[in-house]
């Protein structure tokens, strides 16, 4: 048998020097700066550190440096710490099926020692001082020393591949590589919410790029990707014990359009990808969410370990589990049914409406400038008029409003100074007398004691039959707008020094730049009998009508004091029944006050009977209220034409008139009546078992066919429609908002109408 010898030509294989197999791994592993800090940062988590700060100089390559307060490494271990294969995570490899760390090979400071300059300094809680110790390509450059320093440890790796240019070369810049710094510290603060951490460039004035404290998964959120991110959030979470895994992830719902889909996976705490998961994400978002949604999710399953193969990939960033299609279809149905339901509510952000720059800067100019009144008024109306042209939008009352969208459109007569009268009120689309709630708020009395209320000018007084509730203007001609008297009709000027100071007080406290924001106003429409929207220039703001209103009829109360028109009911209504039905009603704490009992309930009706009967011509002379002998309301003041106060809650007004005002002293008496009154009027949930209208009652078209216009009808209610027919433009011409408005957010922005529109074109 021949042996054939081989040529000297072809290449021997040899073993290679462990330096470069050293090289190469380290090349494997540690990639880019972001890879050396992701590693650290898991290194500091499995310690169980609870704070961890990352310094970087020029983007990482001359300087990285990760601080902890973990459990630090033990003296004895400092010689081996950076030895290939060294760890304290896994002793065996039957170790890797109940893994619960993020490290397990050993190689993450060996590699980093290889290609850069590497220190470490740590102590652990029994220490007495710590120790500091220097090393290249894994092995110490010199013993350990004893330092002073903090429980913790402390990780310097300085000239990042400075021994391997080609790879130093192949870096992008500085600031890109200190934002993935950035960008991955952010992602593990999203999983690791208790751990504070914090990335800063090295120097004295180091930028401290993100700071997260100590707090949640949401907060990190809204300081991660953004507070409109953060509101949107739906919490979804789901346990399958067949397939061993659990399920914790925060989506955005539909309120959120990002610039680009963003997907955070973490499987048994460690930051992977993974295709098959991304997939099943991306269509629970496509079949949940609207077309062309950009939306936000961070995803952390738990897998049991045993089904679960981490060694994978060296830099650990993908990983194989078991039932990978079952457990990617049983996320995406949670997901989706998760949307499905957030569908339902939408939470809207709202913002207090506050002058634009450009107003304070022009009024700032227009003070300090020496040119004319007329000449400023001039270059002001020119700089609206320049900024109109370029923003268009509807804001004219008579174009449209929510209504049309609901159903047929209907007659709606114009409101201002130049209009006329509301359209009739008291008459149904047949003219026959519209049927309405009972009087009283008590469920214990029974239709036969409602009673209508009309409007006394005089001797003249049209009474109605007892089931009905509807008011009628005898004699009247103004607009249902205009609250005052008429021009023509005699009013006395109160000289009393107590009212004076309320009106003062008025004044004083009325915010001018929300005034004329007021002024600018146009209803678009209610949300219920407490919420509308308004449209002021190009924004869409949301009204606190509740708070609004009861401020408004305050003012009217001090504006309009002792010359009230007069609400006559025409049938009396007992105040000794009223009171005595509303204690025994099981929701009068919550509507009377949490400081109303019913101790003495008897006693106390007695006595506030006696009151009112000793005050009845105070009552009658400054307020319109008239209480005969017999303990009966037979009328109330009528603070606003065209406008009726929810008759339901006539017991617990006379409840607060007895709990609340102050009928020794002439001053706090007149400013808590007033208060009380102006409750009574202003806008406020249906009472508690109050019947709803009936569907249509106020609506002048014929019954419609199509389901959404019997919906839109069903929705109707006839304290809403006064508000758009009769408070809302009274309150637009003569409401003074204060300070306190702007700070309880009553006038909240939604969103910019252009916004709107820019959604609109792409859709």
């Amino acid at each position: 048998m021949l042996e054939q010898q081989a040529p000297d030509s072809l290449p021997r294989i040899q073993r290679l020097d462990e330096t470069v197999v050293n090289r190469i791994a380290a090349g494997e592993v540690i990639q880019r700066p972001f890879n050396a800090v992701k590693e650290l940062l898991e290194n500091s988590i499995d310690a169980g550190s609870t704070l961890v700060q990352i310094i970087a100089r020029d983007g990482g390559n001359k300087l990285l440096q990760i601080i902890d307060n973990g459990c630090g490494i033990r003296f004895d271990d400092m010689p081996i710490v950076c030895e290939r294969f060294t760890t304290s995570k896994l002793a065996a490899f039957t170790d890797l099926r109940s893994l619960n760390t993020h490290g397990f090979r050993g190689e993450a400071l060996a590699s980093i020692s290889h290609v850069a300059h590497v220190s470490i300094v740590s102590k652990t809680a029994e220490a007495e001082c710590a120790y500091r110790g220097e090393y290249f390509e894994g092995k110490l450059k010199a013993p350990v020393k004893y330092v002073p320093g903090n429980q913790g440890t402390t990780i310097t790796a300085e000239d990042l591949f400075f021994n391997v240019p080609i790879r130093r070369r192949t870096l992008k810049s500085a600031t890109e590589e200190f934002k993935k710094i950035v960008e991955v510290v952010s992602l593990y603060s999203l999983h690791y919410p208790r751990v504070g951490m914090s990335v800063r460039k090295a120097g004295s004035d180091g930028l401290t790029a993100l700071k997260t404290p100590a707090d949640s998964t949401p907060q990190n959120i809204r300081l991660m990707v953004g507070a409109e991110a953060a509101d949107a959030l739906i919490h979804v979470n789901h346990e399958d014990k067949r397939l061993e895994f659990s399920l914790d992830a925060f989506v955005t719902g539909p309120s959120f359009a990002g610039r680009k889909t963003q997907l955070v996976l973490f499987i048994n705490h460690r930051l992977v990808e993974s295709a098959r998961l991304r997939r099943a994400m991306e269509s629970a978002f496509t079949e949940a969410l609207p077309r062309g949604a950009q939306p936000f999710a961070y995803v952390s399953l738990q897998i049991a370990p045993h089904n679960v193969d981490v060694n994978v990939h060296p830099t650990k960033h993908e990983v194989f589990f078991l039932h990978q299609d079952a457990i990617a279809d049983a996320i995406q149905s949670r997901i989706v049914a998760a949307l499905a339901a957030g569908r339902q509510s939408m939470t809207f952000l709202v913002q207090s409406v506050l002058p634009s720059n450009k107003q304070e800067q022009q009024q700032q100019q227009q003070k300090q400038s020496p040119v004319p009144r007329a000449a400023a008024s001039q270059q002001l109306s020119q700089s609206a008029s320049s900024s109109q042209s370029v923003i268009r939008s509807r804001v004219e009352p008579g174009v449209t409003n929510i209504e049309a969208f609901f159903g047929p459109a209907q007659k709606r007569p114009k409101l201002g100074a130049d209009s006329g009268e509301a359209p009739d009120e008291d008459n149904n689309a047949d003219g026959e007398p519209r049927q309405s709630r009972p009087l009283f708020g008590a469920a214990n009395l029974t239709a036969a004691n409602s009673a209508s209320i009309v409007i006394d000018k005089g001797a003249d007084c049209v009474r109605q039959s007892p089931t009905q509730t509807s008011v009628q203007l005898v004699g009247s001609s103004h607009s249902a707008a205009i609250a005052a008297p008429s021009p023509g009709q005699h009013r006395r000027v109160m000289r009393l020094q107590c009212v004076f100071r309320m009106q003062r007080s008025v004044e004083a406290q009325a915010d001018a730049e929300l005034c004329a924001q007021f002024r600018k106003l146009v209803f678009v429409g209610c949300i219920d009998r407490r919420l509308a929207l308004a449209q002021c220039d190009c924004d869409l703001l949301l009204l606190n009508m509740q708070l609004l209103s009861e401020k408004y009829f305050y003012q009217v109360m001090c504006r309009d004091f002792g010359n009230f028109e007069v609400l006559a009911l025409s049938e009396p209504a007992p105040v000794r029944r009223l009171l005595t039905a509303l204690l025994s009603s099981p929701a009068y704490r919550t509507l009377a006050g949490p400081d109303c009992s019913t101790a003495g309930a008897e006693q106390l009706i007695e006595r506030f009977l006696t009151v009112l009967q000793s005050r009845s011509m105070m009552l009658l002379d400054y307020f319109s209220m008239e209480i005969d002998s017999d303990g009966n309301v037979l009328s109330l003041p009528l603070l606003l034409k065209k406008f009726q106060p929810d008759l339901d809650y006539l017991g617990v007004y006379l409840l607060r008139l007895a709990t609340k005002v102050d009928w020794n002293t002439e001053s706090a008496c007149f400013e808590t009546f007033c208060r009380e009154t102006a409750k009574f009027y202003a806008l406020k949930a249906p009472f508690p078992g109050a019947a709803a209208p009936e569907p249509g009652a106020e609506d002048d078209a014929a019954p419609h066919s199509t389901q959404a216009s019997q919906a839109s009808t069903a929705r109707r209610d006839p304290i809403e429609r006064s508000v758009e027919l009769a408070l809302f433009p009274s309150m637009r011409a003569q409401f003074k908002p204060d300070t306190d408005c702007r700070n309880s957010r009553a006038m909240g922005k939604l969103v910019s109408l252009q916004d709107m529109y820019r959604v609109f074109e792409r859709c």
